[in-house]
């Protein structure tokens, strides 16, 4: 993933539950790539569309051997599943498209039906 805005091809490396809370964090490893992603921001997967979680860590050591690492409840992972293998961290959906799609089908029928 050639993004400016992302974190593309990182691979799965462990897992590790947080002792006295239902959070798991996932590491993932991936090669030197610039991008604008940080601490904090949401770990969201343009892949499948998902977020999973937030990014806790971000470790960048040298060209071959840098880490990312999200946090995840046991309550997201029920409701979304385990985070992929390979995971393609983007900024998320900026806007929620529904409310405009659905305003622009209803506009096309009303204005088809020629009720301008």
């Amino acid at each position: 993933m050639d993004d400016p805005e992302c974190i593309g091809g990182a691979i799965f490396v462990k897992k590790t539950k947080i002792k006295d809370t239902d959070n798991i964090v996932y590491l993932y490893k991936f090669d030197e790539q610039n991008f604008k992603l940080k601490e904090g921001d949401q770990a969201y997967d343009v892949t499948s569309d998902l977020s999973f979680g937030k990014i806790t860590k971000i470790d960048e050591i040298k060209d071959d051997e840098n880490y990312i690492e999200l946090t995840i409840s046991s309550k997201r992972i029920s409701k979304v599943g385990e985070p992929p293998k390979l995971f393609d961290f983007g900024p998320g959906r900026v806007v929620d498209t529904g409310a405009i799609r659905r305003a622009l089908e209803l506009f096309i029928e009303t204005y088809a039906e020629g009720n301008k």
